[in-house]
């Protein structure tokens, strides 16, 4: 082996390890942080039912997630409704959502595209899911996007052998720029 080859590949590993660095997210939360408004349009009963909604986002301690603190009504309305809480981890490694709702359960959504979304911090990715209720399988399907001053999201359904069906869209703009990026602990 010329004494010259392992030079060359120390050089190569550097670099490749240096361009994996520069091309991970420092923080892929970062965008989201902040208040946001607009609203949630949702299928009850089959009618399409649109609520006001404020949207709190933290970040938790050491870029494990984000918080999200939904406000449903438009503040004058009485009762202003209690928030409802819910963390979303983003794990690039096993190309997956985890949405933990604070009072119900942790649900495991499989991710497209998230490793280009987290490359800027910026843009859209899908998840999807199927869990069983009352014994049947039902599909779930989402897709974000977010951008500097827009966060918007949809949900939709499908039980076996049905088409899916919309069942929520969150149309949101940020309120105020994200000057600080509070920490939360959940």
């Amino acid at each position: 082996m010329p004494p010259l080859f392992p030079w060359l590949l120390a050089c190569a590993l550097f670099n490749a390890t240096l361009w994996a660095q520069s091309s991970a997210p420092s923080d892929v939360y970062a965008h989201f942080v902040g208040d946001w408004v607009g609203t949630d349009r949702y299928a009850e009963a089959g009618q399409l039912l649109t609520k006001p909604l404020t949207l709190h986002v933290t970040e938790l301690p050491k870029q494990k997630g984000i918080l999200l603190e939904y406000h449903f009504g438009d503040g004058a309305q009485v009762p202003f409704e209690h928030p409802v809480k819910k963390t979303i981890r983003l794990d690039l490694a096993q190309h997956q959502v985890v949405i933990h709702f604070r009072a119900f359960e942790t649900a495991y959504y499989e991710a497209a595209g998230l490793n280009d979304f987290a490359t800027q911090g910026l843009g859209t990715f899908a998840v999807r899911t199927t869990q069983l209720e009352h014994g049947s399988p039902v599909m779930y399907r989402g897709s974000y996007h977010l951008s500097q001053e827009e966060f918007s999201w949809m949900w939709e359904r499908a039980e076996k052998g049905q088409t899916f069906t919309p069942y929520g869209d969150f149309q949101l703009h940020r309120a105020a720029p994200a000057n600080s990026r509070p920490v939360t602990t959940p």
